[in-house]
């Protein structure tokens, strides 16, 4: 008995505010909400939703506007709901993790406060301007895959970047990475590069994907001996010397070029995978070292 006249006492003495009634306009965030407190019936307060910090939406989604009650969220996953407008979400200051993945979204331009971000996905939307996110700078992981970017300057700033996936755009210079010292991991794919001088700086990356570009010169990649992962496939590259040096790579696709030496590669002893397919090579005698090895995969024959 005691505890329950202590836990009305000490309702009495919350703020007027914290013992505000939620009104659910969607029945949806609603059942996200209650499953999430544990509280299948009854009325939730203000109070009761500040203990929420992570949630992930369901389907049938169709307004964000409860979502300005859950002031505490630090991870909130909203992906694949076809929502269009994340006004809801800019008020949401806390937040780290924001999965906004297969949407209708065009306008980001609420996200440009949400200052504690560390992992954004916008992966698969219709965004194009990306200036909300030049004030993001505690960004660790940023994915924009599938968009309708082709400006991507706001970028220069958000220097804690590891992770940057920016395939399937229409992206032809890339000058905002190249202070991006942080990038373990880049995706370039599909866009219209011709130009990466600037990746010559990016000596931590392991992992790079330029495939379905434009490119002819490679030259820049000659310094990047942290590489493991490397995809050039459908470019227009003959030369392959600068890739002697890069002794850490493990994967290594270079389908669909125009490449006919592969001298410069029988060096890199530690490939697991190598695709040639599509080019002008008429002999792979020089990677026969490789080839015999037993877990090694390719898509070539040597007698």
């Amino acid at each position: 008995w005691t505890t329950i006249v202590d836990e009305m006492n000490r309702y009495d003495k919350l703020p007027a505010e914290a013992r505000k009634y939620i009104k659910f306009k969607d029945a949806a965030v609603e059942q996200a909400v209650r499953e999430k407190l544990g509280k299948k019936t009854g009325k939730i307060t203000m109070m009761d939703v500040q203990s929420i910090y992570r949630l992930k939406l369901p389907q049938g989604v169709k307004s964000l506007t409860d979502l300005k009650y859950l002031t505490n969220l630090e991870y909130l996953d909203a992906q694949q709901l076809g929502i269009k407008d994340i006004t809801d979400i800019g008020k949401l200051k806390n937040l780290r993790v924001l999965y906004l993945q297969r949407n209708s979204i065009s306008d980001i331009s609420a996200l440009k406060n949400l200052t504690k971000l560390e992992v954004l996905s916008l992966n698969g939307n219709q965004v194009a301007s990306i200036s909300a996110l030049s004030s993001l700078t505690n960004l660790k992981e940023l994915y924009l895959r599938e968009n309708k970017i082709k400006d991507i300057a706001p970028l220069a700033k958000l220097t804690k970047l590891e992770v940057l996936e920016i395939g399937m755009n229409k992206i032809n210079k890339i000058d905002a990475i190249k202070k991006l010292k942080k990038l373990r991991q880049l995706s370039l794919d599909n866009n219209q590069i011709t130009d990466i001088k600037v990746l010559k700086d990016l000596s931590g990356l392991e992992k790079l994907y330029l495939q379905r570009n434009s490119i002819v010169s490679i030259n820049s990649l000659s310094g990047l001996k942290g590489l493991k992962y490397l995809s050039l496939n459908g470019n227009k590259i003959t030369d392959l010397k600068p890739l002697t040096k890069l002794t850490s790579l493990e994967y290594l696709y270079l389908k669909e070029n125009k490449i006919t030496n592969v001298t410069p590669l029988k060096g890199l002893s530690n490939l697991k995978e190598l695709y040639l397919g599509e080019n002008r090579i008429s002999d792979y005698s020089p990677l026969k070292k490789m080839y015999l090895k037993p877990d090694f995969r390719c898509d070539f024959k040597i007698a």
